[in-house]
């Protein structure tokens, strides 16, 4: 049903405007072969936390793999609560999150309330959030120096702290300078 264009257009009450147009490209990205999709909180709307979830899961229900975006700094909403993304976890396509709260509290209350892959938004939590649990970053600095951020991760999973604690330090103030404008300005002028 998610497959014809003419769905999103006989059923607006159901779909809004912006959920017609995410599943419409997540279904182009599974047709044409991708291995899953980013899809980021609602914006604009300020939805509540039932009206995020029955938008994540119309978008699982195209039957691609999810990696849930809570970017709460481009949201006009609070974003996605611990227990609305435990409930999401629960659908076989949301296998992911990418948590953009800024902080490691959510992080938290996600471990504690399920298995999800924890990816952190922010290379300067990386450390943190995967000492919570967390699986890796969604980096930024990945893009500029790939091989130190993976050495990063490789030493958290490997549980060498102090490994993983300097090259945090190593790339704490580039880290920094890639948000001293609006990503991804700085990023495109490294």
């Amino acid at each position: 049903v998610f497959s014809s264009r003419n769905w999103c257009a006989s059923v607006p009450i159901r779909c809004p405007r912006i959920r017609c147009k995410v599943i419409e490209e997540n279904v182009q990205a599974k047709d044409l072969g991708c291995d899953g999709v980013l899809s980021v909180i609602p914006y604009y709307n300020k939805p509540t936390q039932e009206g995020m979830y029955a938008h994540f899961k119309a978008v699982a229900e195209v039957g691609i793999p999810v990696m849930l975006y809570n970017n709460v700094g481009r949201a006009a909403g609070p974003g996605l609560s611990a227990a609305t993304v435990a409930k999401l976890a629960e659908l076989p396509m949301v296998v992911s999150i990418k948590e953009a709260s800024g902080g490691v509290d959510l992080a938290s209350e996600i471990r504690a309330a399920c298995d999800i892959q924890i990816l952190s938004s922010f290379d300067s939590l990386t450390v943190p959030i995967m000492a919570l649990g967390g699986t890796g970053v969604v980096s930024v600095l990945g893009n500029i120096c790939p091989r130190q951020v993976a050495d990063l991760c490789r030493a958290m999973e490997a549980g060498d702290l102090a490994r993983a604690r300097a090259i945090h330090f190593d790339l704490f103030r580039l880290s920094s300078a890639m948000f001293s404008e609006t990503n991804p300005i700085p990023l495109k002028a490294a």
